[in-house]
């Protein structure tokens, strides 16, 4: 998921976002390729112990590396593409931590694309900037 993310992040932001995601994809996927692979071989030969604690482990575990390597290259390529497209939209985007819904939030955190980002705290006043 992190190469995956960096992959996209060094991409050239002129680039239309469906080609940079497709270039990140061709940088990143040998790699994660090559080792969720090796990992489930890895595991796929432990079920081939005659313990069959150890071996039922090797099974289960080779397939959820071979699931998660599928969910990482089509699942997550989704909300990355999302993420991208926000990005280049340059919205602002506001969190705010609330202790409860009757209470003013706590912190309060906004990004502007381009502008960077500022943190605020809460005062009687209203937001201010955090020092």
């Amino acid at each position: 998921m992190f190469i995956l993310a960096h992959a996209l992040q060094q991409q050239d932001p002129r680039l239309p976002i469906p080609e940079r995601l497709g270039r990140a994809l061709a940088g990143a996927g040998p790699s994660i390729t090559l080792a969720a692979a090796c990992e489930a071989l890895a595991f796929g030969l432990g079920g081939l112990t005659s313990m069959p604690a150890v071996r039922n482990f090797s099974l289960c575990a080779a397939v959820a590396v071979l699931l998660d390597y599928a969910l990482q290259v089509v699942v997550l390529t989704a909300p990355l593409l999302l993420f991208a497209y926000v990005l280049l939209a340059a919205v602002c985007a506001l969190l705010c931590v609330w202790v409860s819904p009757q209470r003013a939030p706590l912190f309060c955190y906004t990004a502007h694309v381009g502008l960077g980002s500022d943190a605020y705290l809460v005062s009687s006043s209203g937001l201010v900037p955090k020092v």
